[in-house]
């Protein structure tokens, strides 16, 4: 049984729509939090457009789960095009430094994203591989994005990976669905 659990989080809300997509993805981030305390699981988060930001790294630490909402909470949006493959290449340095300090845990990347990515498809997916070699479980959460995923498709490892959202969507019920499909047979420390 793995140690704990390594989930980076990267999001681009970047559509005409991206305020009210940005406060759903905190919303179904939060609820995650509920189900995958910050005693046994470690969190980073990068923000991505045009460009990739990390704002919350697996070192960084908060005395409690309400403090790491807090911080989501105040996380601010991203300009310009979904870059995907700027993201991935900022969320494999920051798996890369959690394999050597902790490689007992279980690895997940989570990409919720409202657009299509506008970078380099083969690039990007030159990165999900070195990503899924290390052992990071790849899952995108397109948010509306129904007709135009295929690039996300060719990026997870699978296309059971790929959860469809939408603003409306109970953001808890969301959490769960990652959540079931990131343990796929691991045991997590869940908490209901």
């Amino acid at each position: 049984m793995k140690e704990g659990i390594d989930i980076g989080i990267a999001i681009a809300t970047v559509s005409p729509a991206a305020t009210e997509n940005l406060r759903f993805v905190k919303s179904v981030v939060k609820s995650l939090v509920d189900k995958l305390p910050t005693n046994n699981t470690r969190y980073s988060v990068i923000i991505f457009g045009d460009q990739s930001f990390t704002k919350l790294t697996f070192q960084d630490t908060f005395p409690d789960d309400t403090s790491l909402k807090t911080f989501i909470d105040g996380l601010p949006g991203t300009t310009g095009a979904s870059n995907l493959g700027k993201a991935l290449k900022e969320s494999l340095k920051l798996f890369t430094n959690a394999l050597h300090k902790r490689p007992e845990h279980s690895r997940i990347l989570l990409i919720f994203t409202d657009q299509p990515s506008s970078g380099n498809e083969l690039n990007s997916i030159q990165l999900a591989k070195k990503l899924d070699d290390m052992g990071v479980q790849i899952i995108a959460v397109p948010i509306d994005m129904q007709g135009s995923r295929e690039k996300l498709e060719r990026v997870v490892q699978t296309r059971k990976n790929i959860i469809n959202s939408n603003k409306d969507d109970v953001p808890g019920n969301v959490a769960q669905r990652i959540v079931q499909r990131a343990s796929r047979g691991k045991t997590f420390f869940m908490t209901e």
